[in-house]
């Protein structure tokens, strides 16, 4: 009776990696198409929290521009250290 369970149960699992391999290797069917799909449409505009995220980082990087340069200059001067 074991024996008839673990050729079962090896029979299912192969039927699984088949069903599996076939699923990998299809397209998605009644899914819906991904954002901006296609892409012969031009993009819109990107939302405002992006363009408000952008902008208060260009602030930030003109504001910090000297200490970010620093450490650079430090990262770089360590790993030079470190020999790699």
């Amino acid at each position: 009776m074991r024996i008839e369970r673990d050729e079962a149960l090896l029979e299912l699992a192969r039927a699984r990696e088949q069903v599996e391999a076939l699923r990998l290797a299809l397209p998605a069917v009644g899914r819906a198409p991904p954002p901006n799909y296609p892409a012969s449409q031009p993009p819109g505009p990107p939302p405002l929290r992006y363009r408000l995220v952008d902008a208060a980082n260009d602030a930030l990087k003109r504001y910090f521009e000297p200490l970010h340069r620093a450490g650079k200059r430090v990262a770089d001067a360590l790993k030079g250290r470190d020999g790699d």
